[in-house]
């Protein structure tokens, strides 16, 4: 039969084919009917399980055979790649196999990353804040906090689970501290090649003699400076703490397992970083009475500005400190006044009568020995207009009795509302004072004004420890988020710099320190989505970062090099 010629296609620069028949309904060669007939016969001839009916090959179907030939060529080069249907579906088959044994390797990797000692802690406190408070949208938690390993359920824990290699994974993972490859995991560290990890757990538990050493730690009630003060008292140190929440620090230290066998060493000042009028008076104090300082630790850090009602779950206590049990209260009195172990070392009148009377208090302006903590309350409780921000936040984004893993409020506030985000035009005039006060100013007047009790110190090394962050460098990419806390660092950094030099001539060794990433800052909100889309928790821990904080001091009393006005970031100097 004779068969209508076709078309002729050709193709565009583009490669798009096109053709050269108009498209006009008047100038096709087929009519709609002519193609409803086609379609018609075709379907004829396929059965109803969808095979060809042996009819199509019978001799009189061959001249539609015939013409079905140039359109079964030009599909051919369509269908299956141009290749052959069965190499086709072999590779098909492949492909699905390896995208089946991919997603099963990346299971099993995330199996074996949360085996991983820091993080299946962690994913167990998660599941334990979550099963305490069942009401509460499962949104205000993340995996984060700190994995300790000294306390009792820890080694109730690490008795039934033995200390193990981790697992080797099958998709190589990259170092958060040296940025290298690797696959075989620690059995604490899920994001450290094997050399930083065990680098880094050396340095956790790393200890050293520091018994009749005076330690003065700022902001100690909770997280970094909370475990910095703990190893320090482990090691034997004497350690003066401050906090804003003296009632609240208490509380946690008198929590330890140790207590006891601590408490004699360890005294917590209620005091206000913000208020430099009062720290100036404590300081003041500080030198009249100790026989000296061996180390200085200004960890004190307001990444962010908190509102009132970030705090409100703490004023009850901290309004009310006589009413908490003695073993609270004995690690809040005034330092003439603790117990007589530590008069006699810190005071040169001992716990003797030339100490002052008790009717004083710890800052002379105080009418009793816990004012401080009153006064550091003052701020939260003044409804003065200055302090009411578009940052605030309302009652719920701060969820009654609503506390994550550290003990600290839940905060709800979204994106816009939170000072991490803010760019310099949306900072407000009492976050960027308070941050620069807290991060900059006070540890300015702590080194300045207690010089004198370093220098009075026996030993061959004082310490003075900036705690820093990246956010301070000038050789890091900058985003224009949160610039006051970049000017605050950086501040912080150009004293060290500026002033190690000179001090090392005098036996005290300064620096700064990076913490390492513990905390993701951004909103609860964005932290939660980043942890569960990305199988995200931060790669360090609080314990660790205390670890880093404390190394400059400990390494050179068990006999390291030491080091001075240097940027330390991961244990290693690094660029300022």
């Amino acid at each position: 039969m004779d068969v209508p010629s076709l078309p002729r296609v050709e193709s565009s620069a583009d490669g798009t084919a096109f053709s050269e028949e108009p498209t006009s309904s008047s100038s096709r060669v087929v009519s709609d009917d002519d193609l409803h007939t086609a379609l018609r016969v075709l379907g004829s001839l396929v059965s109803e399980d969808g095979t060809i009916s042996s009819e199509f090959h019978e001799p009189r179907m061959k001249p539609l055979r015939v013409a079905m030939q140039c359109f079964l060529e030009d599909m051919r080069g369509k269908l299956f790649h141009g290749g052959d249907a069965d190499k086709y579906a072999k590779r098909k088959e492949n492909k699905r196999r390896q995208a089946a044994k991919a997603q099963q390797e990346r299971a099993m990797d995330r199996q074996a990353v949360d085996k991983t000692k820091m993080r299946a802690e962690r994913l167990r406190m998660l599941e334990q804040l979550q099963a305490a408070a069942p009401s509460l949208h499962s949104e205000a938690y993340v995996p984060d906090g700190a994995v300790d390993e000294m306390s009792a359920s820890r080694r109730l824990l690490l008795q039934e689970d033995e200390v193990t290699d981790g697992a080797a994974v099958h998709s190589q993972r990259q170092c958060y501290t040296c940025k290298a490859r690797y696959a075989k995991l620690h059995h604490f560290y899920a994001q450290l090649c094997p050399a930083c990890a065990e680098l880094n757990y050396a340095k956790r538990n790393q200890t050293a003699d520091l018994e009749g050493r005076v330690v003065l730690i700022t902001g100690a009630r909770v997280k970094i400076g909370f475990y910095a003060a703990v190893k320090l008292l482990r090691c034997g140190a004497r350690v003066i703490v401050t906090s804003r929440f003296p009632v609240d620090a208490a509380k946690r230290f008198a929590a330890l397992p140790d207590a006891e066998e601590l408490a004699s060493r360890l005294q917590i000042v209620g005091l206000d970083l913000r208020d430099i009028a009062s720290l100036e008076q404590l300081c003041a104090h500080l030198t009249a009475h100790l026989h000296h300082l061996d180390a200085i630790i200004n960890n004190a850090c307001q990444t962010i500005r908190r509102p009132g009602r970030y705090y409100q779950h703490l004023l009850a206590d901290e309004l009310a400190p006589t009413q908490q049990p003695a073993s609270v209260q004995r690690l809040m009195l005034p330092l003439a006044y603790s117990s007589p172990s530590t008069a006699s070392l810190l005071f040169s009148g001992g716990a003797s009568s030339s100490a002052p009377a008790p009717s004083e208090a710890m800052i002379p302006s105080a009418s009793a020995p816990l004012a401080d903590a009153r006064c550091s309350q003052l701020p939260l409780l003044s409804t003065a207009p200055y302090l009411s921000h578009a940052d605030e936040g309302d009652e719920a984004d701060f969820p009654l009795d609503v506390l994550d893993v550290n003990g600290q409020q839940i905060d709800h506030r979204k994106t816009n509302r939170r000072a991490w985000l803010l760019k310099l035009h949306e900072v407000s005039t009492p976050e960027v004072a308070e941050v620069l006060a807290v991060n900059a100013l006070a540890p300015f007047i702590i080194n300045s004004r207690l010089r004198p009790l370093l220098d009075a110190s026996p030993a061959p090394h004082k310490f003075v420890v900036n705690v820093s962050a990246m956010e301070g460098k000038f050789y890091r990419y900058k985003t224009p988020n949160h610039p006051h806390t970049n000017m605050a660092k950086a501040a912080l950094n150009m004293m060290t710099r500026t002033c190690a030099e000179d001090l090392s001539l005098h036996g005290i060794l300064m620096n700064s320190v990076d913490t390492g990433w513990i905390n993701d800052e951004n909103p609860l909100e964005k932290a939660k989505a980043t942890a569960e889309n990305n199988h995200f928790q931060t790669p360090l821990d609080e314990i660790d970062a205390a670890a880093r904080v404390i190394d400059p001091i400990l390494s050179v009393i068990n006999g390291g090099a030491p080091v001075c006005g240097k940027f330390l970031k991961d244990y290693m100097p690094c660029e300022w």
